[in-house]
């Protein structure tokens, strides 16, 4: 069975940590299973969730092809670009583990193992599980829709202003100059 996306639920939650001016990022996620994190402390952290859509291509620079149902969990199969695209394929099983890149337990250099706790392809599941997510976390979850498009706005804000001072500077010019 085919499917177009997945969203995937984990029991790990993580915080960002050594930041990287350059590059505008953490160069390391610290995770920590949600049920170990005082309550008070959760709102530090974000809920380690997946989405895969086919056509779409993640932060990862991996391109989805296809989604297919397996016992247990699904395969996204698609390519990932380095240089040039090479074939991969990702299988996500429920009560299995995956590691990602920068995502380490705690402050310790191994990596962490996320467990898969639930894979919904519902829209009024994903909604159910982030409305209860939301009461455990004790806050309204931002959606990676919502990051990207705030970041997107700001983005093309900057860029605007950039452009109007190019302009105003070319139009202040004699037009001999121009």
């Amino acid at each position: 069975m085919m499917v177009n996306w997945i969203f995937i639920a984990t029991d790990t939650v993580f915080k960002g940590s050594d930041w990287d001016e350059s590059k505008k990022q953490y160069l390391r996620m610290e995770s920590a299973k949600i049920e170990n994190v005082p309550t008070d402390k959760l709102p530090q952290y974000t809920p380690l969730c997946l989405f895969y859509m086919v056509g779409e291509t993640d932060v990862l620079k991996r391109k989805i092809n296809s989604i297919e149902k397996v016992k247990n969990g699904y395969i996204a199969k698609g390519v990932i670009f380095m240089g040039r695209p090479i074939p991969q394929s990702w299988t996500y099983t429920v009560d299995e583990t995956f590691s990602f890149p920068n995502l380490y337990t705690g402050g310790e250099d191994t990596l962490a193992t996320p467990l898969i706790t639930k894979i919904i392809t519902t829209e009024d599941g994903v909604i159910n599980y982030v409305q209860a997510l939301q009461a455990k976390m004790g806050r309204k979850i931002k959606m990676a829709e919502q990051h990207y498009a705030a970041e997107q706005e700001t983005a093309e804000a900057e860029s605007y202003g950039v452009a109007m001072e190019s302009l105003a500077e070319r139009l202040s010019m004699p037009k001999w100059l121009r």
